[in-house]
């Protein structure tokens, strides 16, 4: 990586939502060694309530989870106007847009 797009990177932050503790622990120790602050979440409703408390830049999410989905969640920070959502990415290989 370029050195612009590291300093670029680790000006970022991230709320990362996984309910598999596996899969969140992978991601969240490459994500911390590339951005400036990662914040975990285990499902979509601990992943709004750390969205509406902190300003994060973007937020990865996984689709399936208990207690709150990420498509729940993303509707829910949608329709409190709290962010502009453009896709996200499911453990399918999908992107969904909505």
């Amino acid at each position: 990586m370029r050195d612009i797009d590291k300093k670029l990177f680790k000006k970022l932050s991230i709320l990362y939502v996984e309910d598999d503790d596996f899969t969140r622990e992978e991601i969240s120790f490459f994500l911390k060694k590339v951005c400036g602050n990662v914040t975990n979440a285990t499902n979509g409703a601990e992943g709004l309530q750390a969205f509406q408390t902190e300003k994060f830049d973007m937020v990865i999410t996984d689709i399936q989870m208990p207690v709150m989905n990420g498509l729940d969640m993303v509707k829910e920070i949608r329709n409190a106007r709290l962010a502009t959502v453009h896709g996200g990415l499911s453990d399918w290989g999908e992107v969904v847009t909505r």
